[in-house]
């Protein structure tokens, strides 16, 4: 007989069961899926001891989670939240696929995870790609959690610091604009007035511009917050004579080719610059090609966010107003982006220089 609190086995048919309680007091029945009484206490005596250890989730439903299970409730996440990173999602299982592609959920430990983070680095992956597969692996254990099929093991830490400081200097960006074709230099242009994300500024079309109101208008679910955007330009001279210029272009474009030009930005040809989610890789190669013949390689598009950050700071622009224009939900994000510059220091040093003198 046994002790109270071991549980007990008992038949079903030929096939042994098992009955134990977990640390609510809740009874949890199993099947041992055999005929033996022996391997049926084994697995009975396994369970009383994941109950002792203070696990939450027991049983079957648990060991037979696979990485493929993990897979499927993060990539039905992403889908049912309508979240535009699926596709980078699916590029980082593929790599872990590689690894863990055949494995159980609860053979992953911290062990196997921070070999698997170990080989990535190895091969040549940058640190912030390697975390960035690990994240994801995490939300996956945590849904699968959630809906009671897996426990979330440790995961490795890692140190990443990546966080780009590049932006454009007034005279910098007239280099590089010099060497790019006319179609992209008000792509760049536009960029560098409004400090949006590139396919925001790619995707953007003639009905979200109202002339008449003099705004563009991104609607809901067109940013990668999902929250829609206003942008007044009427009094932005610049950035006005620019999408007067686009339209101009666009009309041409129209007359010659006999067809609607819908997209604010296009090529020579007209046609759009980026090809489902991404930019074409035509406007990438020139984009390099420019950056590397004005002296300023490895510098990015999305550099043009920090550089519009920068300057509605010096244009004493607040901050509230500065984040609704560029499209960023948090002061730790704005942060992130306000680069503070060797001359914006001596700046700062001169001012106070000049007060203490008057005092």
């Amino acid at each position: 007989m046994r002790a109270r609190g071991t549980g007990s086995i008992y038949r079903r048919g030929r096939v042994w069961w098992l009955k134990y309680y977990d640390r609510g007091g809740r009874a949890r029945r199993e099947s041992s899926r055999s005929e033996s009484a022996a391997e049926a206490a084994r697995l009975l005596r396994r369970r009383v001891g994941e109950v002792a250890s203070g696990r939450r989730l027991l049983g079957c439903d648990v060991e037979r989670t696979t990485f493929d299970n993990l897979r499927r409730f993060i990539f039905d996440d992403y889908t049912l939240n309508a979240r535009k990173s699926l596709d980078s999602v699916r590029q980082s299982f593929r790599a872990l696929a590689r690894r863990f592609e055949s494995r159980r959920a609860h053979e992953i430990d911290y062990s196997e995870l921070q070999a698997y983070a170990a080989e990535r680095i190895a091969e040549g992956r940058q640190p912030a790609t390697v975390r960035r597969e690990l994240v994801l692996l995490h939300r996956a254990f945590v849904l699968a959690e959630r809906a009671g099929k897996a426990t979330v093991p440790r995961f490795p830490t890692m140190r990443v610091e990546n966080a780009r400081a590049g932006f454009f200097e007034c005279e910098q960006w007239a280099a590089v604009r010099a060497q790019l074709p006319p179609w992209l230099q008000d792509v760049g242009d536009f960029a560098y007035l409004t400090g949006w994300r590139v396919m925001e500024i790619l995707a953007l079309r003639w009905r979200q511009v109202d002339f008449a109101a003099g705004t563009l208008r991104l609607e809901i679910g067109a940013t990668k917050s999902g929250a829609g955007r206003l942008c007044p330009f009427a009094g932005a001279v610049g950035l006005k004579a620019l999408l007067e210029r686009r339209r101009a272009e666009s009309e041409r474009l129209a007359r010659e080719t006999a067809r609607i030009v819908p997209w604010v930005f296009v090529d020579a040809k007209g046609s759009p610059l980026f090809s489902g989610k991404r930019p074409k890789q035509s406007l990438r190669r020139a984009w390099r090609a420019a950056c590397a013949r004005a002296g300023l390689p490895g510098r990015l598009l999305h550099d043009f966010r920090r550089t519009a950050v920068r300057n509605l700071e010096r244009a004493a622009v607040g901050r509230k107003v500065a984040m609704d224009l560029v499209g960023m939900k948090t002061d730790s994000i704005y942060r992130r982006y306000e680069i503070v510059t060797e001359a914006d220091l001596a700046e700062g040093m001169h001012r106070l220089g000049t007060y203490l003198e008057r005092k």
